[in-house]
């Protein structure tokens, strides 16, 4: 009992039934240099699975070890934080060279995990750590889709109102580029005159030979209601149906939770994370691996959950040479808005 805090780490929550307790066994005559490194494996979840609210995730995998396995312990790592550490249940543990091992983890936060195993055998050797990620939790906003625009009944003595057809996307960039809607009105030449429910009168435009007509303006972030009205020589039209847009004007925030300078070494793997918010949805983030004054790798990250306002992101370069490395970051919502740049540095020891 006395070794479980040596396994477990100070500050340790043991969670449920599935901590497991096994008095620590070593055989005499026997020291850690003379056997290999015990091996974790982990088989569920997929790599990046999304778990939904309500869920409770499944940890499972093997063990194996020359000594004979006599513990596994997991890490829940949430950001650079460390959330649980537990030992998982075995299904041969002390008993044999190789196990089965299965945790259910229930209880967690909402966000994107790192979980490690490490295997322990009887000598009290541990393996490296095995890695997966998965996200738990995180609700899904809705994407809004633009309602029809039916012509509205013409009264007697006015001429039809005009149609909104464009923009066909429901969110548009405001802050990359102007805002612009058209249709068309019922001949050609007709004036019409633009006005948001809120914000009054926007404009005047006219229609083409063709009775296609277009009006552009700048606004900031919001959501908007679109009318407008047609006018002839002697007469008008009454107004449109509403035509609701979203403008997104606001940049993505970009945050890197990997301390600057931190120093990997050849046993463990190049991991860079960190956090992207936007009010509607992130899209994706580019990373520039700067050695030297030469760009050796650009790479995008994938999006675990692109239809949410916030996700934690992580990157795992392959293939670096030894050195210290400049990383230049960038990211990009939905409506193709940039955040700041943002950046870090690390050093890889390989070699070293």
């Amino acid at each position: 009992m006395r070794n479980l805090g040596r396994w477990l780490g100070r500050g340790t929550r043991m969670v449920g039934a599935a901590t497991l307790i096994v008095p620590l066994l070593v055989q005499p005559g026997v020291t850690q240099a003379a056997v290999d490194s015990p091996i974790a494996e982990i088989t569920n979840p997929e790599n990046s699975k999304i778990f939904r609210p309500g869920d409770v995730p499944l940890v499972d995998g093997n063990a194996f070890a020359g000594l004979g396995v006599h513990a596994v312990k997991l890490e829940f790592w949430l950001l650079n934080k460390m959330e649980r550490a537990v030992l998982a249940q075995c299904s041969a543990c002390s008993t044999s060279t190789a196990s089965y091992w299965t945790y259910a983890a229930d209880g967690l936060l909402p966000g994107y995990y790192i979980v490690k195993a490490y295997a322990v055998d009887n000598a009290g050797n541990f393996s490296p750590a095995a890695q997966r990620g998965f996200v738990y939790g995180l609700h899904t906003i809705a994407t809004p889709t633009p309602p029809p625009t039916p012509q509205v009944p013409t009264p007697p003595g006015m001429i039809p109102a005009p149609s909104i057809e464009t923009p066909p996307t429901p969110v548009l960039p405001g802050a990359s580029g102007p805002v612009t809607i058209g249709g068309s009105t019922a001949g050609p030449g007709q004036q019409v005159r633009v006005k948001e429910q809120t914000l009054g009168p926007l404009g005047v435009t006219r229609s083409d030979a063709d009775g296609a007509w277009e009006f552009t303006t700048r606004l900031p972030s919001g959501d908007y209601r679109f009318r407008v009205r047609a006018y002839d020589a002697e007469e008008r039209s009454p107004w449109s149906r509403i035509y609701r847009i979203s403008i997104d004007a606001d940049r993505p925030l970009l945050g890197i939770e990997t301390p600057m300078d931190t120093v990997f070494l050849p046993t463990e793997p190049v991991v860079l994370e960190g956090i992207l918010f936007d009010e509607r949805a992130p899209a994706r983030i580019r990373l520039q691996y700067w050695l030297l004054d030469d760009v050796v790798l650009t790479q995008d990250v994938r999006c675990l959950a692109c239809d949410q306002q916030e996700f934690v992101w992580e990157h795992r370069p392959e293939g670096l040479s030894p050195g210290y490395y400049h990383v230049r970051i960038s990211a990009y919502d939905a409506a193709g808005n940039p955040s700041h740049n943002a950046s870090t540095t690390f050093i890889y020891a390989l070699g070293l």
